[in-house]
């Protein structure tokens, strides 16, 4: 099962001195991660084609965490969809 070890940041684009991390499970979902500079992460689950998904049971729009251990746990429900 993948985890917040498993990302792979980028510098975002888009949002000065945030980075940017996405990947894909086997269950067809992803994650997008947003590192600002805040120190905490904007999670969005994402489908195939990197769009943003908004009718999971794991929320209806971004998610706000604080540490990689919650990233971590995010991923974890995203899989088990």
């Amino acid at each position: 099962m993948k985890n917040f070890k498993h990302l792979n940041f980028t510098s975002h684009g888009n949002i000065p001195f945030a980075n940017h991390a996405r990947t894909w499970f086997d269950n067809g979902y992803g994650i997008s991660v947003v590192a600002t500079i805040y120190d905490d992460y904007e999670i969005a689950v994402i489908d195939a084609d990197g769009k943003l998904v908004y009718d999971t049971p794991i929320t209806d729009d971004v998610i706000r965490c604080w540490t990689s251990y919650d990233v971590s746990d995010i991923m974890a429900q995203i899989q088990n969809l």
